[in-house]
């Protein structure tokens, strides 16, 4: 599968049509590649005043040059990098939210209710805000948050005469992201 631009293929579309090992190895070159440059600029730079290196001479010679230009080279790497890997990255996405429509179908109702609750308030609350919520009492809210701190879902936090809830950060990342899928 090639991509065309026009009547001319795109070579990026070659990328993607790799396997994933393959696109590994390639982002292992380009890393060693850039690591290699950037070592060689070291030397060069390191080197006393006037001495003779041969074909390097040059580098050492235009050395602000070649630092602009390794520094540009970085920033196009970590491109390249991020392009090669985007899929992997929208894989570990996918099975993120699949994840935690799987943990919330194992909730009970009001456990789900305050989890739910926690990601639209960006993972943390007060207990007492849980007791206002719909068909919750205070005596429910403590004892759904028992259970979930129980199975790690939550955390509690000691505020004075309250507890501060926090959903598990991976959690109300995953969690997160789904919502804002709906």
């Amino acid at each position: 599968m090639v991509s065309k631009i026009g009547n001319k293929e795109n070579p990026l579309g070659k990328l993607k049509g790799m396997s994933l090992n393959r696109r590994l190895a390639l982002v292992v070159l380009a890393v060693a590649a850039f690591i290699f440059l950037t070592l060689l600029l070291l030397f060069t730079y390191a080197l006393p005043q006037g001495y003779s290196i041969g074909p390097l001479e040059i580098v050492a010679q235009y050395h602000l040059e070649f630092m602009l230009l390794v520094s540009l080279l970085g920033v196009i790497v970590g491109a390249f990098i991020v392009y090669l890997l985007y899929e992997k990255i929208e894989v570990k996405e996918a099975e993120s939210g699949i994840t935690a429509d799987m943990l919330l179908g194992f909730l009970s109702n009001e456990d789900r209710k305050i989890v739910e609750y926690l990601v639209k308030s960006r993972g943390n609350c007060y207990q007492s805000e849980l007791g206002r919520l719909e068909g919750m009492t205070r005596l429910r809210a403590h004892r759904a948050l028992f259970r979930l701190e129980h199975k790690g879902i939550v955390a509690l936090e000691k505020v004075g005469k309250t507890n501060k809830i926090m959903l598990v950060e991976p959690l109300y990342h995953a969690l997160s992201m789904k919502m804002r899928e709906k």
